[in-house]
Formats: structure tokens, C-alpha cells, sequence
């Protein structure tokens, strides 16, 4: 579907590379233009837009009339389902900025249509909330490295920002869906468990664990994180980080090939990762355990 962010003037700092490979809420992050001059804007779902850095004053008119907003980077402007500007006058000095749209059809794509509402959503064009701020960061870091951590970490962040915005700026429909107690049983845990494994070097969704414990993906998530205490993402890297250490210990593989065979995106990823995990460089944990090695092991 066509984004209002496709028709901005300004120069994209995502390319088109790495907006594909992000898998969470429509996404974007400008180089903010120094005037704008903007009429008739509309959208039908809500969008929420976050100056990074610089200093910008808009004048916005629209059909809850004119208001002139100043913004410093980090502030976050929140646009409600419908909003319609007859006419939008833009000044940023030195200005980075980004944009997300809140489309019906993400908040189905992210399992979260049947516990939030998208039209819920109330306006707040100047909100400086540093939690809103570090979220849209981390998504943006995230699409801006090329999604190295997979789509369920992007889909866990979308579905974070989510819900901070419904629970401070509208109302969250089906809350009492979930029972406060539940959890995931012990048959749709193995299930769950098993996809992953058989997935560490590919790219599983919340969509694929949702239909293998035969729940939504938001119930998935939640019901995830209260039977193990982590999310399914960082269940993931868990299990990668795991089956790497065994591979290092039992292998002569490549250390190229250890991340790519662990679903890790670049080898300088996975190094960042498991020394953030062991303290050690993947090279230095191999090394390490070579004094208690018995004869019949592979070479190194």
C-alpha cells in the first residue's frame, strides 16, 4: 500500500534495501528539510513523527484549527486517526527526524488487532516522552544496521511502541482477553521450542510460533514471556548463542561460518553478541577450552 511518507521532499536516510528488510511498523528517517510548505494532508490511521535532534517550528492549520508548535530533538509529535491539515509551514535547522505510520494492516501483521484498537489513538503534536524516544531510536538503529537481529525483534519493538502509545495517549481494547495466570502449556512450549531450533539460521516470525502454539501473535508474545521470563527473541538468541558455543567447542568450522550456520547476520555481529554473553571473543572461547581436549576430537 502507498505510505505518506513516500511523497516527503525530504532525503530518506533508510534506503530502500534496508526499509525492506525491516519487518515492524512502517518506518522512516529523514534528513529534515529546512522549509517546508506543505497543504492538504490526510491520513486515515494515526502517525507519529520524533525529531532526533535540531530545532524545528511548525504552523500547523487544520480542522481543529491553527496552532504553532516549537520542537527540540527528542520531543515526538503524535497525529490521530483522520487527522487533515489544510496547510503545514516546516523551519528545522540542522534537523533529523522520524516518522512511523500506524496502519490497520500493521497492527494485524504484528497480532495485536484483537487488543488494540488503531482509530484509539488521541493527538499530541509536542509529547517529550524519553520512552517513546528511546523505542523510535532503537527501531530506527535497528533498520539503519539492515534488521541484523531478524524480524522477531523488530515485530517486539513494534509491538512495544504500540502499546506505550495506547496506554498513554488512548484506550486498549480487549485487555481482559488474557486470564492474569496463563501460560503457555507444556505441549505448545515443546512445539514452540522445537520451531526455533530447527530455525536458528533462518528467520522465524511471531506469526510462525503463533500458528505453531495455535494462539494470536500477541497472546504468543505475552504468554511467552510470562512462562519463561524472556521474550521470544531473546529465547532466539539464546538458543543461537548456545548451539554457536557447541559449534566452537565441537567443530573445526569457520567462525564465518558459525555465525552464518546461528542465524547471526555478519560475523561481526555475532562476535559483538557472544563476547556481550561470555566475556570472550568467539576465537579466545575456542582457544580457551583447547587444553581439555581428548584425543578422537576434530582438529582446530
Amino acid at each position: 500500500m502507498a505510505l505518506l511518507m513516500d511523497s516527503f521532499p525530504e532525503r530518506p536516510l533508510l534506503g530502500a534495501t534496508q526499509r525492506a528488510a525491516w519487518r515492524g511498523l512502517p518506518l522512516g528517517c529523514f534528513a529534515a528539510a529546512d522549509h517546508d510548505d506543505a497543504r492538504n494532508l490526510w491520513a486515515p490511521y494515526a502517525c507519529l513523527g520524533l525529531l532526533i535532534d535540531g530545532r524545528a517550528r511548525a504552523t500547523i492549520r487544520g480542522s481543529a484549527g491553527t496552532r504553532e508548535i516549537h520542537l527540540d530533538g527528542g520531543v515526538a509529535g503524535l497525529f490521530g486517526p483522520e487527522f487533515e491539515i489544510y496547510r503545514s509551514t516546516w523551519h528545522c535547522r540542522d534537523g533529523r527526524r522520524i516518522f512511523v505510520e500506524l496502519t490497520p494492516e500493521s497492527y494485524a501483521a504484528l497480532g495485536v488487532d484483537d487488543e488494540l484498537l488503531p482509530d484509539a489513538l488521541r493527538q499530541d503534536l509536542a509529547t517529550p516522552d524519553p520512552d517513546l524516544h528511546g523505542l523510535l531510536r532503537a527501531m530506527t538503529a535497528e533498520a539503519a544496521a539492515g534488521s541484523p537481529h531478524g524480524a522477531l525483534y523488530a515485530q517486539s519493538l513494534s509491538q512495544g511502541l504500540l502499546r506505550h502509545l495506547h496506554r498513554q495517549y488512548g484506550g486498549a481494547a480487549g485487555a481482559g482477553q488474557l486470564r492474569s495466570g496463563a501460560r503457555l502449556g507444556r505441549a505448545q512450549l515443546a512445539r514452540v521450542r522445537e520451531h526455533l531450533q530447527a530455525h536458528l539460521a533462518g528467520n522465524p516470525t511471531l506469526a510462525e510460533l503463533a500458528g505453531v502454539a495455535g494462539v494470536s501473535r500477541a497472546h504468543l508474545a505475552r504468554l511467552f514471556a510470562r512462562t519463561l521470563g524472556v521474550s521470544p527473541h531473546q529465547y532466539l538468541l539464546a538458543l543461537r548463542l548456545r548451539e554457536a558455543r557447541r559449534l566452537l567447542l565441537h567443530t573445526a568450522l569457520p567462525l564465518a561460518q558459525v555465525a552464518l550456520d546461528t542465524g547471526f547476520a555478519s560475523q561481526s555481529h555475532f562476535g559483538t553478541l557472544f563476547r556481550r554473553e561470555t566475556g570472550l571473543s568467539p576465537g579466545a572461547f575456542r582457544r580457551s577450552f583447547s587444553a581439555y581436549r581428548i584425543p578422537g576430537d576434530p582438529p582446530r
